[in-house]
């Protein structure tokens, strides 16, 4: 099966394992992003306003990338809700640092097909675990490690937003 037939089986059963694949957007969208200086990722449950007004101008023009916490400082990391990419070679090509995604990711793909395969068999491939590799840490890592390049981690988010009990 091609990588393409793999990719699209496995994101059937499993949509939430796009989030796995993030960090490659870049190369994989790119003859979408040729136009655009800057690409990004989110997730879909975060709610934007006015993004001229939350993304500061220097925040595109001085750093490469750039990702917003929520003020767990202890945790520097690129986030999966808001990561800003300038639209460029080295930085497209950053997730090739990482197996999973790069030289073991047929490897992982057909673990993940088995592990499929094994939750079909037991009547739990919707519900159950689905062997999801989050591509924060190695990402990150990664970029970290890359010589000459800019990242910004600002505290932007807010989380837990709910209401009083009684209101």
């Amino acid at each position: 099966r091609t990588l393409e037939k793999r990719l699209r089986a496995l994101f059937e059963a499993w949509p939430r394992l796009v989030a796995e694949y993030k960090p490659t957007f870049g190369e994989v969208f790119s003859a979408w992003l040729q136009n655009y200086t800057h690409w990004g990722y989110t997730d879909l449950d975060v709610i934007y306003g006015a993004l001229p007004r939350f993304v500061q101008r220097s925040e595109l023009t001085d750093f490469d990338l750039f990702s917003y916490s929520f003020g767990d400082a202890e945790a520097v990391y690129l986030r999966g809700q808001w990561t800003v990419h300038r639209n460029g070679p080295t930085v497209n090509g950053l997730w090739r640092g990482c197996a999973h995604l790069a030289a073991g990711l047929l490897d992982e793909l057909g673990k993940k097909e088995a592990h499929l395969r094994r939750m079909e068999a037991a009547g739990s491939a919707s519900t159950g675990h689905k062997r999801f590799i989050s591509a924060e840490g190695c990402y990150s890592h990664v970029a970290a490690h890359t010589a000459g390049l800019r990242i910004k981690v600002a505290t932007k988010q807010f989380v837990g937003m709910g209401r009083e009990s009684g209101q």
